[in-house]
């Protein structure tokens, strides 16, 4: 006696290449949306990671006159620059080791190239960094930046002591009007994050931080930052 299957509830080859094709078409909607998303999320995490490093310099400052580590004598338990390659940028976030409380707040979660937190501030090297600070940064001077993305480009002066760059300002010839976030680095092309004096964390393209550093206050027209 022959036994009938039945099929009625078995896709068809037709049914099945439609079912394929609409998980397509929802796949190609979906993942852009996804990946706008994490891009979102990692900008998120690194302008918290600026807002914990302005806050952790600032508590710093309250406890020695109101001045950043750079601006304070070794002696007196700072890390200001003395033309011996002391003062790199490295050391100025391990004066503060005790304000900042953790080593992960200095590396952007959207830094490729830097992936990995030193163990502490006693280990800690330029590689486990990816954000510049502001030597011109004082709390007297709220729109100048405190700290800021390692990815801006264009600069007049690079690799100086201590690895500082800097635009003079105070130059006709001076390229600052040009500075732009490099693409390939954290956040890519014209897409930048920072922390003011002030405390204030923000998002910057390229326009908004060339008129932030135009602004910017400075003791004898240049513009200097401690880069990793």
């Amino acid at each position: 006696m022959k036994v009938f299957r039945s099929t009625k509830d078995a896709f068809t080859l037709i049914e099945l290449l439609v079912v394929i094709a609409v998980i397509a078409i929802l796949a190609a909607l979906l993942l852009p949306a996804v990946g706008r998303a994490k891009i979102q999320a990692q900008r998120t995490a690194c302008l918290s990671n600026l807002k914990q490093i302005g806050a952790g310099m600032r508590l710093w400052a309250d406890d020695n006159e109101s001045k950043f580590p750079w601006k304070v004598d070794p002696n007196e338990g700072g890390a200001m620059p003395g033309g011996t390659n002391y003062a790199y940028v490295d050391r100025q976030f391990s004066i503060a080791s005790k304000e900042l409380v953790s080593t992960k707040i200095l590396l952007c979660p959207n830094d490729l190239q830097r992936r990995v937190a030193a163990s502490d501030f006693t280990t800690i090297a330029r590689t486990n960094i990816s954000y510049a600070l502001g030597i011109e940064a004082d709390e007297k001077r709220p729109g100048n930046i405190l700290a800021m993305d390692r990815n801006l480009i264009n600069w007049d002066f690079t690799g100086l002591d201590n690895n500082v760059n800097c635009f003079v300002l105070s130059s006709p010839f001076s390229k600052v009007g040009t500075a732009q976030w490099r693409p390939g680095i954290c956040h890519g092309a014209n897409s930048g994050m920072v922390v003011l004096s002030d405390g204030s964390a923000h998002h910057y393209n390229d326009v908004r931080v060339v008129q932030t550093l135009l602004t910017s206050q400075t003791d004898d027209g240049t513009l200097q930052f401690f880069f990793p």
